[in-house]
């Protein structure tokens, strides 16, 4: 099926900042709000050549004709995270049916070991779709700035934790220890893109600035350390509305 007009992948033209949402570049595989897998619903089901050459297509048919245009790249990509440990919530359905992938191959395997090979199986086929596709972005369009949203993150957004007097927003080291582990992404990297998820809190409350701080310093950090000769620019996306409603956020956090 062809592609519909340009603009539906959230672009004009003459637009210096690109976001690709799950269904606008590629074959990115995911599951719909009703349970329907959209391009096999799973990172394993995935034809990498096949992505790639749609990922080639659909970036010619969006983007300007020179290729050596400056901007702002964003795959924002959040139906599933590429770590097995990360997919909580309505994610873990891409956890079960990973499972439920191997134990058709191999019914006779214990519990134990489908747990053990459905986590390698999809962390292995999930890291190389990303890296892949960044590899091949970076290649036709070597001066943008290519990044995947929302990462890193510091999964310190809850709002009831944030009305804690104790609440710091800090990553902790468990976080931390996972987004050490995402190096291979920071590396084929050109820009990091935190989301920064806002929730309206009340006034006098610290908890987001301190969210969003943390958000921000833990991304400058693993700029650092992503291998280049400079440290990697980052450009935290802020949703335009509050977390749990459809108010617009404030201009300025009360504290």
């Amino acid at each position: 099926m062809d592609r519909q007009d340009p603009t539906v992948f959230g672009m004009e033209q003459k637009d210096r900042v690109t976001v690709f949402d799950q269904d606008s570049l590629g074959l990115y595989p995911y599951f719909s709000n009703d349970g329907r897998p959209v391009n096999g619903g799973l990172p394993q089901y995935t034809s990498l050549d096949l992505h790639l050459q749609r990922v080639v297509r659909d970036m010619a048919w969006t983007q300007p004709q020179d290729p050596a245009a400056p901007g702002l790249g964003v795959l924002r990509w959040e139906e599933w995270a590429p770590q097995w440990s990360r997919n909580r919530g309505k994610q873990r359905k891409y956890l079960e049916e990973s499972r439920v992938l191997l134990w058709g191959f191999f019914p006779n395997w214990s519990p134990e070991e489908v747990e053990k090979w459905a986590q390698v199986d999809f962390g292995a086929a999930a890291q190389s779709m990303l890296m892949e596709t960044l590899r091949e972005l970076n290649r036709f369009y070597p001066q943008r700035l290519w990044g995947l949203a929302p990462y890193p993150s510091c999964y310190s957004s809850d709002p009831a934790q944030m009305l804690l007097a104790n609440y710091t927003g800090s990553c902790t080291a468990a976080e931390m220890a996972l987004n050490d582990e995402l190096m291979w992404l920071w590396k084929q990297s050109s820009a990091l893109y935190p989301i920064l998820s806002l929730e309206k809190l009340p006034a006098g409350t610290k908890g987001t600035w301190l969210y969003a701080t943390d958000q921000i310093r833990e991304a400058l950090r693993l700029a650092a350390l992503a291998g280049k000769s400079y440290d990697l620019p980052v450009f935290p996306l802020v949703n335009s509305v509050y977390t749990s409603s459809s108010t617009f956020l404030s201009q300025v956090i009360t504290l």
